[in-house]
This record gives structure tokens, sequence and C-alpha cells, in this order.
């Protein structure tokens, strides 16, 4: 009877294993590359915020353009710029977050409230450019004076002069309505306005504009005239 004899390993008898200090380097590099790489991700994930907030602005503007050329009348849009929202007549509007900081390289921009966009039936349109921040990404609105295009460049270098300061908290449907009709009242949509100076931003959102009077804003009967002139 043949007999064989086996040979063990010692090596296939120990039982392979991580050592405390494999470990604890795995562990420091797993924290390092989740430290790159979470902070680029909630970069990211800003970036499309603010991308998407920006798109819908133009979004907003270029609408408002095509209601003019194909209507045969000037169109305006109103941006609040305390309160944050987007509106033009016969459009849904548009709510701007508050975290956006909205700024101006103007010092003649100041005591600005409210920014207008006017577009008119021939393609052409009137706005200043305007700044927007959020958090330390920053953005400028173009509005091309005969094209009527509104654009926006992400990252464009623009002097923060003036901030307007957002006002905190959240502004209902029927505020916005208000405020809306104390601007028609203000004629401040037909470009009268000292540079959308109005006296809308009460420092309690509760007051009533029911009796909204201010003559500086008054339409008078020749610029009334004038209108159906043209």
């Amino acid at each position: 009877m043949d007999k064989y004899i086996f040979f063990a390993n010692k090596n296939s008898l120990q039982k392979h294993g991580f050592t405390l200090i494999e470990l604890i380097i795995v562990m420091v590099i797993m924290g390092i590359i989740a430290g790159i790489s979470i902070p680029r991700y909630t970069g990211s994930l800003d970036t499309i915020k603010f991308r998407k907030i920006m798109s819908g602005i133009v979004f907003s503007l270029r609408e408002a353009r095509i209601i003019a050329m194909s209507g045969g009348a000037k169109t305006e849009v109103v941006l609040d710029l305390l309160d944050g929202y987007l509106w033009c007549e016969g459009m849904e509007k548009l709510e701007i977050p508050y975290e956006i900081q909205m700024f101006s390289d103007n010092f003649e921009d100041a005591d600005e409230q409210i920014r207008v966009f006017t577009f008119y039936p021939n393609g052409t349109a009137h706005g200043r450019k305007l700044g927007f921040a959020y958090g330390e990404m920053t953005a400028v609105l173009h509005i091309e004076p005969l094209g009527g295009l509104a654009t926006f460049r992400l990252g464009e270098d623009m002097e923060q002069t003036v901030k307007y300061e957002r006002i905190p908290g959240e502004i209902t449907d029927k505020e916005i309505e208000q405020k809306i009709n104390a601007l028609k009242v203000s004629a401040v949509l037909t470009s009268r306005g000292p540079r959308g100076k109005t006296p809308l931003h009460a420092e309690n959102r509760s007051d009533s504009f029911d009796n909204y009077e201010d003559d500086s804003y008054d339409v008078d009967e020749e610029d009334e005239d004038e209108d159906v002139d043209d």
C-alpha cells in the first residue's frame, strides 16, 4: 500500500487580515477623498441652482420680448430688487430666492427699489445690466438694446457698488398683487418713475396699499395724450 506524505505550508495555515495600522491608513485616505469630493459636489449643486435661477429670469425676459413683438405693443417687466420677484402682465410671476443678492455698479442706483425692463414691438429693448450673487458666485444680466435679447454671463466681473438689501421673509401673492397695482397707479410701469424709486417697501408688509397716493407719480393729461398719439 502506497503512502503519501503531505507537507503543509505554514503560510497557508495563517488567516490573512488587516492590521490596525492598515485600517487607520485606509480610513485616513477615505477621509481625504471625502473631504475633497464633497465640497466639489456641493459646489456643483449650488452652481446648477444658480444657473437655473438665472435661466428662469432670462426666459421670462425673452418671453416678454416675444409678447411685445407679436402683440405690437410695448411690454414692461418689473423686477423687485428688495422683495425679489419678476412680474409682467400676462405672464406667471417668478420669485427669486432670498439668498440671491442683486447689485449694481452705478452709485445713482443707490435708492433704486425696482428695475423695469422695456421691450418694444420693433425688437429693441431698454434695460441696464444688473448683477446677481449667490455665495461666492456672480452673474451679470444683460439686455441688448438693438436686438432686445436677454442673456446672463456667469462669473463676469462687475463692481458691487450698490448692493440691494433683500427683505427677509416670504411675500404672499396678495402682497405682490398690491405692489403691482401700486406700480400701475404710480405710472412707474410707463417708465416715467425716477429710476424705479417707489414708496412700495414699507417696514411692515401688512401696511395697506389701498389708499396709495403719491402726486410725484401721477400721470398728467399731457402724458396720457402722448400715449394715445403713439
